[in-house]
């Protein structure tokens, strides 16, 4: 049985499609925390999980924290992802469990899991980031890969990216999301496995564990979600280049008079520093093109044992200190994270 852990903050319809690509994709149970369940459309949200039986939602204001909740988002991401993995460790039937945004849907094979070696506790999913475009018709279908030397020259050459790079080419994250097997030696970083000692823990990889991220697909998604990031705590953790990104939306939102005229600013600033040449990665072959959320997995419902285990541990948690299920955002001497 496959978990996935998950803080969001988000509107109705993009949870519907994380629930529904998730569920399809190879999860078979999913754990939402609502990081501002006060906040506005999110009674929506929590009413549409509420009613899911393969999800299990978790109200993480402030009454979920107590006097203990971190400032940062990261740090509550991992926290809870941490906590999920190690009450799942009493349950037996609980082979994974995942950590993956409210952007992201995860396309797992099945045989590929299981040639896992056993003594490896942790695998990585392979990042696949949906094309960056003035507007979508529905959700994207049009997924980057990371790419080879060759490619990436190809693109560049075409004016396509700035530099012959995957950080060029993606804007996201190109670590991927990780799953671990559920014990409490073990942690949930951001993007990465985290031993006891805090360095990574070994990490399998295979390209058919895969992970779809929804990252600023379109100039209005662009807007909401950075818009969002920004105001959400302390500075998240950004790889090297989308700092000053989130500097840039900083500035808009502090700066302009006006909604209408901070909005304009955003999608001014997504096609300045983040639209794709989408034309150019589709005639050159360099896209996937699917609808990640048509998997056709079916999730095996949670036994009563594992279910107890989980309601009963996240009851217990309430309102406590849970800096025990924290290890850091990333394992000690690794590379930064992305968005």
């Amino acid at each position: 049985m496959l978990i996935a852990a998950s803080t969001i903050k988000d509107t109705v319809q993009h949870v519907r499609r994380f629930v529904r690509g998730n569920l399809g994709g190879g999860i078979d149970h999913l754990v939402v925390f609502l990081d501002q369940p006060r906040a506005p459309g999110q009674d929506e949200v929590a009413d549409f999980l509420d009613q899911e039986p393969h999800v299990t939602c978790v109200r993480a204001g402030r009454g979920w924290w107590g006097e203990h909740r971190p400032a940062g988002l990261n740090e509550r991401q991992c926290t809870n992802a941490g906590l999920v993995s190690h009450l799942l460790a009493d349950a037996p039937e609980v082979q994974w469990v995942f950590h993956v945004d409210g952007d992201e849907v995860v396309r797992i094979d099945p045989d590929a899991l299981a040639a896992v070696p056993a003594e490896v506790p942790a695998v990585r999913l392979a990042p696949r980031e949906a094309v960056s475009k003035a507007t979508w018709d529905g959700d994207p279908t049009l997924f980057k890969r990371l790419l080879g030397e060759a490619d990436l020259q190809r693109l560049h050459q075409r004016g396509a990216i700035a530099a012959a790079t995957n950080q060029a080419h993606f804007h996201g994250h190109l670590q991927g999301k990780v799953g671990v097997r559920p014990r409490r030696d073990l942690w949930l970083g951001l993007h990465k496995a985290i031993a006891a000692d805090r360095t990574q823990a070994p990490t399998h990889a295979d390209e058919r564990l895969e992970l779809f991220h929804y990252e600023s697909y379109s100039g209005e998604e662009f807007a909401r979600k950075w818009g969002a990031m920004t105001t959400s705590g302390p500075r998240v953790s950004l790889r090297a280049g989308r700092s000053a990104v989130a500097d840039a939306v900083r500035d808009v939102l502090e700066g302009e008079a006006s909604p209408d005229a901070r909005h304009e600013r955003l999608l001014a600033l997504f096609e300045e520093t983040t639209q794709d040449d989408a034309e150019s990665l589709v005639e050159l072959g360099l896209v996937l093109e699917l609808d990640p959320t048509a998997g056709t997995h079916a999730p095996r419902p949670l036994s009563e044992g594992s279910r107890t285990v989980l309601q009963r541990g996240l009851a217990e948690a309430h309102g406590t200190d849970r800096s025990a299920y924290f290890r850091g955002t990333s394992p000690r001497g690794g590379p930064g994270a992305g968005p």
